[in-house]
């Protein structure tokens, strides 16, 4: 019965609710924020799966929106972009993500990767990657001269055959085995 009364209440004082708590809202902001961001930490992945709903939703407004804002913000767009991938390029697992990305976007078709990260499509991830060619340093490779040596594809890319991720020579091409690190003037002397 108590709850039955609850519900009559809410609905009846509606407006009344709404108005005490944007002023709760307002006259604790920070500790509001907090909350909201703890409560998103504690259900990462049920947050993650509404925004992914709302996305497909709303996928339309948001292609709408990015392409105003780009076109009113050319100058801006430009900055955050250099930015990122200045930020993105100061360490040395950015800078072996980056590369690993460009050279398989360069081998997919227009819209293959459909927003997925390129480590997702690969299957492992960079730090799998940085071990496993830490594991095939020769004599005076390190993180630090990265640069003075290439990753370098065992079998050569032009041998497979891919458009997409899921095909079936992509896995191939890609695969932690097929990738070793090699001195940048024996990798060029390869063709």
């Amino acid at each position: 019965c108590r709850s039955a009364n609850n519900k009559v209440y809410r609905i009846e004082n509606a407006e009344t609710i709404r108005e005490k708590k944007a002023n709760r809202r307002l006259n604790n902001i920070e500790l509001e924020r907090e909350r909201g961001r703890n409560r998103r930490i504690a259900n990462i992945d049920r947050e993650r799966e509404r925004l992914r709903e709302w996305y497909i939703v709303n996928k339309a407004y948001v292609i709408n929106k990015s392409a105003e804002w780009a076109r009113d913000n050319p100058n801006q767009r430009k900055i955050i972009s250099v930015r990122h991938n200045r930020k993105q390029r100061s360490t040395i697992k950015g800078r072996l993500s980056a590369n690993i990305a460009r050279g398989v976007h360069r081998g997919l078709s227009s819209g293959a990767k459909r927003g997925r990260s390129t480590f997702e499509l690969l299957g492992y991830s960079a730090d799998d990657l940085m071990i496993k060619l830490e594991h095939q340093f020769t004599d005076g490779m390190s993180w630090e001269n990265y640069g003075e040596w290439h990753v370098d594809h065992k079998i050569p890319l032009v041998l497979f055959n891919y458009e997409s991720p899921t095909d079936f020579d992509f896995k191939r091409a890609w695969s932690l085995e097929n990738l070793q690190p090699l001195w940048a003037t024996d990798n060029h002397s390869k063709g």
